[in-house]
């Protein structure tokens, strides 16, 4: 089958297509599809595409806010708001991974075993540059154990071998899920942030408790809750996040999806 997507030159902003069109292609390839770029097409927003499977086209939203940025369906939704009811809105989970050759390499290497380590290791950022430089300031002070390096990709990946948990500041909004902490759950590791509203692929969701310790959106109960931590509660939900990341973030798992609530048999 083929998948037909907007080439770059078509984007209002190029780098967006680098982004967050290129992570649906990848996940589309992984599953087998022949990919074809077009230049006939006229993109109606900067945050908003259009792809053509099998003489269907359907829309693509992956803004980071809770916006809904077209009228056009069918649709599929990066960060679908959780408290959306009833809507024919299709959501997906976001981005985290490009080269899922790689992440399968690494989800048999890197093991979470609750370390010593806490870790903080966010870029500020846009939106999110003075909570994520508080919490970086608030983590170093706190913790004398704790790892706020910006590293490569890999090598962020690896520090979840020696982590006790990471802490998390959103980005865009400060209940959005994260590509880092998604991330993170993938391989298992147990992690903190405020309260996500992110609905994913199968209208699934982050539950605080869960897949995640929830803190409070100023993180003044941070060190607290990383100081009781029990080993068994941290390592129960690193592989409770693991386990809603295959179900739910796999290209296995969102491309069939897509294809069923579009109306395309498998």
């Amino acid at each position: 089958m083929k998948a037909i997507f907007p080439s770059k030159k078509t984007f209002i902003k190029s780098l967006y297509h680098q982004i967050h069109c290129q992570y649906l292609v990848e996940l589309f390839k992984y599953c087998g599809y022949e990919i074809e770029y077009t230049d006939n097409v006229v993109q109606l927003d900067e945050v908003v595409f259009e792809v053509v499977l099998n003489d269907v086209k359907f829309y693509v939203d992956f803004g980071d806010h809770l916006k809904i940025h077209t009228n056009n369906r069918p649709l599929i939704k990066y960060h679908l708001d959780k408290n959306l009811k009833n809507t024919d809105i299709i959501p997906i989970s976001p981005i985290s991974f490009y080269d899922w050759k790689q992440y399968f390499e690494l989800e048999k290497k890197i093991q979470y075993t609750f370390g010593k380590t806490v870790l903080n290791n966010q870029v500020p950022g846009g939106a999110a540059v003075k909570r994520r430089l508080y919490l970086k300031d608030l983590i170093v002070k706190s913790f004398s154990n704790s790892d706020t390096e910006i590293t490569n990709q890999l090598d962020y990946w690896k520090k979840i071998n020696t982590a006790k948990v990471a802490v998390f500041a959103p980005g865009a909004r400060i209940d959005i899920l994260d590509r880092g902490q998604l991330q993170y759950m993938a391989f298992g590791c147990c992690t903190i942030s405020p309260e996500l509203n992110d609905k994913i692929t199968f209208n699934k969701e982050p539950i605080a408790g869960i897949h995640y310790i929830k803190c409070k959106d100023d993180f003044s109960d941070v060190v607290n809750i990383v100081e009781s931590l029990s080993k068994d509660v941290a390592l129960k939900i690193g592989n409770n996040a693991k386990q809603l990341f295959k179900e739910t973030c796999l290209p296995t798992a969102i491309i069939p999806n897509i294809l069923s609530r579009i109306g395309i048999n498998l």
